[in-house]
């Protein structure tokens, strides 16, 4: 890294333990050439505690802000419907705007050598008057050109992979980088001897299935559940970690109700015991997907259990490293998944090799946008 220190204001609609809101802590935790400032989504109803924010985003973050910021629905896979639709709306046309505002007066009063978006979801904060990168984490749908428009006014776009790069393949940017996101599972090895207190779980025995994330059914929660309902062995176990949608999990703790080998753990703010205790990660969405937790998953030393097609793979970072550790199913092929649950059912992790490429992230994510410092605005464009 160079040793000029940079001043950006990092804005995020996402304070969770998960997705983007972890890949952004990671980086914020181990950079240190930064002054950093932070912008979070207000809540409806109390603050955040900024404290826990500096202890989760790192403790060289400065100034906190709290806005309603502005959310776009143009990325695959995402919430859609007539009412969300209708809402969403209502809710930029009103208490965005009023985030919007805040956010504009605090870039322009901080002198940033950066404002950092970190989703799709806030393209509409774009602006020529501001050196705005945006980190692309989601896949665009098409379905926005001004989406497209904004995207072009950014000094520079971040895509986490091909599959968000493949949209804009085609469309004129000032500068990107494809980057995969940070991991650094290392603290796994705090957890090497960690026996949950839980009835009918013993890790040491038991082969550990673990759904990491928000339950709904875009990610499969429900797929995944039916189908570990139909495993006939008494070892299995199937973890169920995190949540936030309160509806669709009391749905799938009904559907589980007569099997105390689904165990519905909640959310876990130290996700590295999760993965302490997991053999297999799964993900359960109806298409090819590579998520965050997959690569945590490979990280940690664990296997993953992926719709897709291993003749096919889809683009994944160090694939040919980690290919016997992936195991692939068609996407919602319940036959399949059960198939892999009773083959793999016995086979349990026994030595792990932990990494990182924190250092090696932080490094390319810092010589990039100093490398845009110097660039001048850009021309504004019509969508």
């Amino acid at each position: 890294m160079t040793d000029q220190r940079l001043k950006v204001l990092f804005i995020t609609h996402d304070t969770s333990n998960y997705g983007a809101s972890r890949s952004l802590q990671l980086l914020l935790r181990n950079y240190q050439d930064v002054e950093a400032d932070l912008i979070v989504q207000r809540r409806f109803f109390g603050n955040h505690d900024h404290e826990d924010l500096r202890r989760r985003f790192g403790g060289q973050v400065n100034r906190i802000w709290e806005a309603f910021l502005p959310f776009a629905t143009c990325y695959q896979y995402g919430r859609k419907g007539i009412v969300f639709g209708v809402l969403i709306r209502l809710y930029n046309l009103t208490l965005a705007r009023t985030g919007s505002r805040l956010v504009e007066r605090v870039a322009a009063a901080g002198g940033y050598d950066v404002v950092h978006l970190n989703s799709l979801v806030l393209h509409s904060l774009i602006s020529d008057r501001h050196p705005f990168v945006l980190h692309m984490r989601d896949v665009y749908d098409g379905t926005d050109p001004i989406a497209v428009g904004n995207v072009q006014k950014a000094r520079g776009v971040i895509f986490i992979d091909e599959a968000t790069r493949r949209p804009f393949r085609d469309v004129l940017l000032r500068r990107s980088l494809v980057l995969n996101n940070p991991f650094n599972m290392s603290r796994v090895a705090e957890f090497a001897d960690y026996h949950p207190d839980l009835p009918g779980l013993d890790a040491a025995r038991n082969t550990v299935f673990s759904t990491i994330g928000v339950a709904n059914d875009k990610k499969g929660t429900g797929f995944i559940v039916g189908a570990f309902l139909k495993l006939k062995h008494p070892d299995a176990r199937l973890l169920i970690v995190g949540g936030r949608e309160a509806a669709a999990l009391a749905a799938y703790r009904k559907l589980a109700q007569s099997d105390p080998r689904i165990i519905f753990w909640g959310e876990e703010p130290d996700i590295m015991k999760i993965y302490a205790i997991s053999d297999y990660v799964l993900r359960g969405e109806e298409f090819p997907c590579v998520g965050r937790t997959v690569y945590e998953g490979l990280y940690s030393g664990c296997r993953v259990i992926l719709p897709g097609d291993r003749d096919t793979p889809p683009p994944m970072f160090e694939y040919e490293t980690y290919r016997d550790s992936i195991f692939f199913y068609r996407p919602r092929n319940e036959e399949e998944l059960l198939g892999l649950l009773q083959r793999l059912t016995g086979d349990k992790v026994r030595e792990r090799r932990l990494r990182s490429n924190v250092d090696a992230y932080v490094r390319s994510v810092h010589d990039f946008i100093s490398s845009l410092r110097q660039e001048a605005p850009a021309a504004r464009q019509e969508p």
